[in-house]
């Protein structure tokens, strides 16, 4: 039996299979990167219809929601596109085909007719784990779980990134306390207390006791086993493991409020949401944890082609950007207002969509509208011809009740193309400007960069740590904010 292949690809990039290659997949954006070799099996892999097929069965696994084990994750205040691909394939005219990325990263584990392993496919972010780790924390407004470097590399997928977010989560949403809700007791007591057991009482009155039933608030509820439990699951996964030493204290707690029950799989997963809004932190925790016995409670199972776990990089690229504008005191206009709609002209019922651009900053008398786009910028071309359509449409439709002040559109880049784009001259103005009329009515067109630093940079041969990372990116975040800032509010 063949061994099982092992690709590791990123985000927003081509990959090419060479007719003239053994074994090699090329990387077209290569940017100093080594062609990607693979290794067992290379016959089955080296056919178009092999990564078709994988990706056809990825996304029946997303449009089913749970099927497959995919997991997206999903906030109210960012949107989600689940048409983006996997993978795209397109077949070349010199015998070999190409292999496309888009914006959803984590691993797929692909299985054979007898249910036998035939390799997993990881496509990580371009900008490496730190990169993710950093946005996953600074988006939620927690600090990070520190010393964790080189994580990614206890695992052959992406499956760490979930474990990861629980933990931030759980962290983030500890600091309410422990959740409380009220639990049905009974118990013989020698006062009265809620709702008396007449006969009880009655039919053995020399003991002096009454049988109550009674509610209280208590520590021990349905939600603290499902977060010990899957606590436990993360605690025993070598991916996830390095992440809950932080945790252990908290989820202590938990199995000592709830005995360490051991509750039914089925059970825990129908866990409901607190009712009090107090604790509304937890339930998106609850939903997590349910995920997290879904995907890491047992083995992949042998019945599905394509096994996933997935994420999409763009809303939390997206996520982290609108909670750094929030910070700096800038107002954004909510995502879910319904302020306008396009007709489409359905031939049955009425129908409109509603325009939805990433960041609408408030100024009072006039607005700014931008786009966050994850994708790979054309350092050739530009802003592509669809995205540039977008954003006027989006002016153009809010032009109609509010004033623009400048639109535009926000990409992330890494630090060693910044700059070598602007071949080291005003390497630190971050946010290009140009003016653009609309309408007869002037405002500026702008392009933001987001620099990132090279998180593979290694000193001597130790891989910068998290926090080294983070200390070498905030200065980008803070001069792309304050720019930004800058440019949208002048009139």
């Amino acid at each position: 039996m063949p061994k099982p292949i092992n690709f590791k690809l990123v985000d927003n990039h081509e990959y090419v299979f060479s007719p003239e290659g053994e074994n090699d997949l090329v990387d077209t954006r290569t940017d100093g990167r080594q062609p990607l070799s693979i290794w067992g099996g290379v016959k089955v892999w080296k056919s178009p219809s092999t990564w078709a097929s994988l990706s056809s069965d990825v996304r029946e696994g997303i449009e089913k929601g749970k099927g497959g084990g995919v997991h997206v994750l999903r906030e109210d205040c960012y949107s989600h596109d689940t048409q983006d691909p996997f993978l795209s394939v397109v077949v070349r005219r010199d015998g070999g085909f190409s292999l496309s990325t888009g914006n959803l990263i984590g691993s797929v584990s692909c299985r054979l007719g007898d249910g036998s392993l035939a390799g997993t496919v990881t496509i990580g972010s371009r900008f490496g784990d730190s990169f993710l780790r950093h946005i996953v924390a600074d988006a939620d407004g927690f600090a990070s779980l520190r010393d964790q470097g080189g994580t990614s590399q206890s695992s052959e997928g992406y499956d760490w990134l979930l474990g990861y977010y629980w933990n931030v989560k759980m962290l983030h949403a500890f600091r309410l306390g422990m959740p409380k809700c009220y639990r049905q007791k009974t118990e013989s007591l020698a006062g009265v207390r809620g709702n008396v057991d007449v006969i009880d009482y009655y039919g053995y009155p020399q003991r002096g006791r009454a049988r109550c039933t009674y509610r209280e608030l208590s520590y021990d509820n349905p939600a603290a086993e499902l977060f010990a439990t899957a606590w436990d699951v993360l605690s025993r996964r070598p991916s996830t493991s390095v992440f809950c030493s932080r945790t252990a204290p908290i989820c202590q707690s938990f199995m000592q409020a709830t005995g360490e029950k051991a509750s039914k799989r089925k059970n825990l997963l129908n866990v409901e949401h607190f009712k009090n809004a107090f604790y509304a932190d937890y339930n998106e925790l609850i939903d997590l944890s349910k995920a997290i016995l879904r995907d890491f409670g047992s083995d992949f199972s042998v019945k599905e082609k394509a096994d996933a776990i997935l994420f999409d990089v763009s809303m939390l690229y997206e996520y982290f950007l609108r909670k750094r504008f929030v910070r700096r005191g800038i107002k954004l206009v909510r995502k879910e207002h319904d302020y306008f709609r396009i007709p489409t002209c359905p031939l049955v019922g009425r129908y409109s969509r509603q325009l939805m651009p990433d960041l609408v900053f408030d100024l009072g008398d006039h607005v700014a509208v931008f786009d966050a786009k994850y994708k790979y910028y054309d350092e050739k071309h530009g802003v592509s011809r669809e995205d540039a359509f977008q954003l006027h449409t989006y002016i153009g439709q809010y032009g109609n009740a509010r004033r623009i002040s400048a639109c535009g559109f926000i990409y992330p880049i890494s630090e060693s193309r910044w700059r070598r784009l602007r071949n080291e001259t005003d390497i630190q103005r971050v946010v290009l400007s140009e003016p653009l009329h609309q309408q007869g009515y002037p405002m500026r067109f702008n392009v933001a960069f987001l620099v990132v630093p090279d998180s593979d940079v290694k000193e001597g041969e130790k891989t910068l740590s998290d926090d080294d990372f983070g200390r070498q990116f905030l200065p980008w975040v803070t001069r792309l904010v304050d720019q930004l800032f800058e440019v949208i509010s002048s009139k």
